[in-house]
């Protein structure tokens, strides 16, 4: 699990890297890494969604 979470966060990362050097504004970097994480979100099984989830 760690190493999914680890490669998801180097994604968003460098996606955000990459836009920052394009000279995106915050606002359009913040939007296309919340596209990204709902991408990576749908790749993800529901075991993976629901791993180490606090009970209520």
């Amino acid at each position: 699990m760690a190493s999914r979470i680890g490669c998801f966060h180097s994604l968003v990362c460098a996606e955000i890297g990459r836009r920052i050097v394009d000279g995106e504004t915050p606002d359009a970097i913040a939007g296309a890494v919340l596209d990204l994480l709902d991408l990576v979100e749908g790749l993800l099984s529901e075991r993976a969604l629901s791993y180490a989830t606090r009970e209520q």
